[in-house]
């Protein structure tokens, strides 16, 4: 086997992507239908391995966390962790960079969310599970100039104490979503360009993990 047991142990099995959204899951009672499709993947995996980690619900825009902790609490789910998505933009889905949705005018957009996110678990039946931000980013559809760089320095300074991960989406701009952009510079997701140069983001990540565990003292509230 490629993976011994104790490999796989370390994954964390998120179950779908954005159910409540209709472009990931076409359902005329989309939670209620989740909630069910949960039930049987979590308890499929957990007989394959006790000790295998899942959870979700990996909606959009941080929906659902208090609706489905609570029916994990009701219904006896095995329930590991929570994970969700957040952006700064209004609005969803614009996986081809078309629609050029503007920033929300907030300093604490997309943290906010994190914290928040935070409290709603503290506050839930369930108060000590992990919370996991499987995507997040400023956009959908603009990551190519310097403003990216701040963006991902503030809102990791801002919520790096409140959750167990932040998966930035995503690392290249070539993806199965959308394909290959149509221009080198477009706006993807990444933080490569299709050609596999480097955007400001990118750096960003790198200054950061450069400072490792050390972080530097600053006045100015958000940064």
């Amino acid at each position: 086997e490629r993976y011994g047991e104790t490999e796989v142990e370390k994954w964390l099995f998120e179950v779908w992507n954005e159910p409540n959204l209709k472009a990931f899951f076409a359902s005329s009672s989309p939670f209620e239908d989740y909630v069910r499709l949960y039930a049987e993947t979590a308890r499929a995996v957990k007989r394959v391995n006790p000790r295998y980690r899942v959870g979700g619900p990996a909606t959009a825009g941080c929906a659902w966390i208090g609706e489905f902790i609570g029916a994990g609490d009701r219904d006896r789910l095995p329930v590991d962790f929570i994970s969700t998505h957040a952006y700064g933009v209004q609005g969803f889905l614009d996986e081809f960079g078309k629609n050029r949705e503007q920033l929300i005018p907030d300093p604490n957009s997309v943290s906010g969310d994190m914290i928040r996110t935070r409290e709603a678990i503290r506050k839930s039946p369930m108060p000590d599970l992990p919370l996991y931000f499987t995507e997040w980013s400023s956009s959908y559809s603009s990551h190519d100039s310097y403003h990216e760089a701040a963006f991902v320095t503030t809102r990791v300074k801002q919520a790096f104490r409140h959750v167990d991960a932040m998966s930035y989406w995503t690392f290249s701009d070539i993806f199965e979503e959308g394909g290959p952009g149509p221009r080198p510079f477009h706006g993807g997701f990444g933080l490569l360009n299709v050609t596999g140069l480097k955007k400001p983001a990118f750096f960003a990540f790198r200054y950061l993990n450069m400072l490792g565990g050390t972080l530097l003292r600053c006045d100015d509230p958000h940064t």
